[in-house]
């Protein structure tokens, strides 16, 4: 994976339209210097526009493409459709591009038009659909009609040409799975404790999760990363319940501790379902119990330092 330019960005969260990320501005907890940032969508806010070498540079996947309209789920949030013609950078598994943007790119775009798309592709285990982010979507985006046209294709073929390692920018390294397979499930799985389920810490109002406070009581693979056991997990919707125990099956938490992802879409059992998986019962017969170090912050500690890490961002 190349090291990105260095570019001045937005407070925009791309969970707004990629289901996980929010919650690492909204479900902070005791040491927001650990949690990682967000991919954002690459623009700028001083007014400049990107150079067409800092576009591709961004970009895992550059094609032309057929605008073929948006929707809009439950949660609000609109997916921009495309179907590619003529994929210049990267593959897609899907006939069906879905790009997502703060920008109303409803109003600059016309379907059955053919555009030059610039997009980096975003991964989350909560996302029912390969979703991708535009490369600074304010800008014009040429279509096959417009006189620019051959003229970028000819100057990107000539950056991409001149920097070979490029092609090979097929995003970050998943962490997570969409296998159902449970030997795949358990390599994407750095952590897999039982964990009490302890109190809803926040839902979300764009995406089917729920991140809950959760204690772990046995560990089964590694220990936590944040070594009181107090932990955040963002779990799909009606899972679980609180006051009860789970087996859950989790990724790296090495820069996101005391936040935890699922591994995958099948990473939270009851006990009772784990011991009917040989893979996971064995592991069951190994595991240590662990005891969590209560967290003696008061709930109004906590939502103070919340709105203070809001405010500092910016965020709405």
């Amino acid at each position: 994976m190349k090291n990105k330019i260095n570019l001045k960005i937005p407070v925009i969260i791309i969970a707004v339209l990629c289901c996980m990320t929010a919650i690492f501005f909204l479900y902070e907890k005791n040491v927001p210097q650990k949690l990682p940032q967000p991919k954002r969508i690459v623009q700028h806010t001083d007014g400049r526009e990107l150079s067409l070498e800092e576009m591709v540079d961004n970009a895992t996947h550059i094609t032309d493409a057929e605008y073929i309209g948006y929707e809009v789920d439950e949660y609000g949030v609109a997916r921009f459709k495309f179907k590619p013609v003529n994929t210049i950078m990267g593959t897609f598994d899907s006939d069906i591009i879905y790009a997502v943007t703060g920008e109303k790119l409803e109003e600059k775009c016309t379907e059955g038009k053919v555009y030059m798309i610039f997009l980096e592709q975003i991964d989350s285990v909560y996302s029912d659909v390969q979703q991708y982010g535009f490369i600074q979507p304010q800008k014009k985006q040429l279509t096959a009609e417009d006189d620019g046209w051959q003229k970028q294709h000819d100057d990107v073929k000539a950056i991409l040409e001149s920097n070979p390692q490029l092609y090979q920018n097929d995003g970050e390294e998943k962490t997570f799975t969409l296998s159902n397979d449970m030997d795949e499930i358990l390599n994407c799985s750095a952590h897999i404790f039982k964990v009490r389920v302890d109190n809803v810490f926040t839902e979300s109002t764009i995406a089917p999760t729920t991140v809950y406070e959760c204690s772990v009581t046995a560990t089964l693979k590694s220990k936590p990363v944040n070594d009181n056991g107090n932990l955040l997990i963002n779990m799909f919707n009606d899972t679980v319940e609180v006051g009860k125990e789970y087996i859950v099956l989790l990724s790296d938490a090495q820069e996101s501790a005391p936040v935890y992802t699922l591994s995958s879409r099948n990473s939270v059992y009851t006990p009772e379902e784990a011991e009917q998986i040989p893979q996971l019962k064995e592991l069951l017969s190994n595991a240590e119990e662990y005891t969590t170090v209560p967290d003696n912050k008061t709930n109004e500690e906590i939502l103070a330092e919340e709105q203070a890490y809001i405010e500092e961002h910016g965020i709405e």
